[in-house]
């Protein structure tokens, strides 16, 4: 006797969020904005860090937050990376250049 098993249900696809991050103007002169759409978990954090990993600004994101504006004037003229991060993940890095 042959025994036919029905394939699994396939109406039930997954569907994996759409996530993106922008940090802009890039190069920046006096103020970065962020702006972000994220499924995130716990706190939220964005920071800038000069080129040896050293963190120059930290900043917290109130829950719900999804765009923010940061002075940079303090800073000096070089590329910066930048890490925006939640209680279990890095969400994204990326690099901007400061110059005035």
């Amino acid at each position: 006797m042959l025994t036919v098993t029905p394939p699994a249900d396939t109406t039930k696809i997954p569907v994996t969020p759409v996530e993106f991050v922008n940090l802009y103007p890039n190069p920046a002169r006096q103020v970065v904005t962020l702006s972000f759409y994220a499924q995130t978990i716990g706190e939220v954090t964005f920071e800038l860090l000069d080129q040896l990993g050293g963190v120059v600004m930290s900043a917290r994101l109130a829950n719900g937050q999804t765009s923010a504006q940061y002075s940079i004037s303090n800073l000096s003229n070089a590329i910066y990376y930048w890490r925006l991060k939640d209680a279990q993940r890095t969400i994204k890095v990326g690099k901007i250049a400061i110059m005035k």
